[in-house]
This record gives structure tokens, C-alpha cells and sequence, in this order.
């Protein structure tokens, strides 16, 4: 009887949760909007996407961010760091400068261009963002966590 109980607690428990949505794994865009006169500071489009704009909006920023550090948008706005290497030899390092929001500095302003709307086929709604960035600040922030001189 107490197995058949304790069955049923399990059962009643993981289905009752509802599933826990992981935006960072949905596909997405970033794309170069705009270079100021500068050529310090770019915006970009992102979507972002969770299950409120705050969410959504810090998955837009994650993923400006990581477009500028590993993907690069042009030969004028080429990748900082080369992924891999990065975290081969520093994974450490980088993880903190995610975790503890390093990047946040150097992002100078924040624009929704759009409202919090579902995604067709999932469970989580999008936002498009555009977001201005220091690249200059950025590089900076790399050169304090000695990231910079790895990633090239």
C-alpha cells in the first residue's frame, strides 16, 4: 500500500509542475542596426524570449551580447573572441562574466520594438529588442577578465 502511495505522490508531483521553459534553447536573430559615428557603439536587434517581457528582455540582451563576442556581424564588426577557444581555455572565466552580468555595463540602452507575443508550436512568447552596446566598454570588461588576448 505504501508503494502504490508513494507512486501516486510522484506521479501527482510531476504532473502537476508545469515544465520549465529554457529560452536561451529557442532559435533567434541579432542583427546590426546601426554603427554610431563613433564606431564605439552599435545597436542591434535581438528577439528575446520567456514567459514575461523581464525575461524576455534579458534573453535579448544575452544574446546581443554573445553575437558581439562570438559571431561578429560584418568584416567592420568582426567576432571579439573565438568561442571555442574561450571556453577550452578560460570556460571558467567566461562562465562568471555571464553569470554575474558583467556584460550589463556595457550596454547603454534598451528599446522594445515590439510586444511580448506567443511563439507558434511553443510555450514561450518573443520580443524584439533593439539594444545599444559600448563595444568599446566591452573589450574592456574582456581585458579585466583576461578573456581578451585568449579568444584571438
Amino acid at each position: 500500500m505504501r508503494k502504490i502511495l508513494g507512486i501516486a505522490i510522484c506521479l501527482l508531483a510531476i504532473t502537476s509542475c508545469s515544465p520549465k521553459v529554457e529560452p536561451v534553447a529557442h532559435g533567434g536573430s541579432v542583427n546590426l542596426i546601426q554603427e554610431m559615428q563613433d564606431k564605439s557603439t552599435i545597436v542591434v536587434r535581438s528577439l528575446g524570449y520567456g514567459k514575461n517581457i523581464a525575461i524576455a528582455q534579458e534573453d535579448a540582451e544575452l544574446r546581443a551580447i554573445k553575437a558581439v563576442l562570438f559571431s561578429g556581424f560584418s568584416t567592420d564588426h568582426p567576432a571579439m573572441l573565438v568561442e571555442s577557444r574561450v571556453m577550452k581555455n578560460n570556460a571558467a572565466a567566461m562562465n562568471d562574466f555571464f553569470v554575474s552580468k558583467a556584460y550589463k555595463d556595457c550596454i547603454l540602452h534598451i528599446e522594445k520594438v515590439g510586444s511580448l507575443r506567443k511563439e507558434k508550436g511553443h510555450k514561450v512568447k518573443k520580443m524584439p529588442c533593439d539594444i545599444t552596446i559600448n563595444t568599446n566598454s566591452l573589450r574592456q570588461k574582456l581585458r579585466q577578465k583576461r578573456l581578451f588576448k585568449m579568444g584571438f
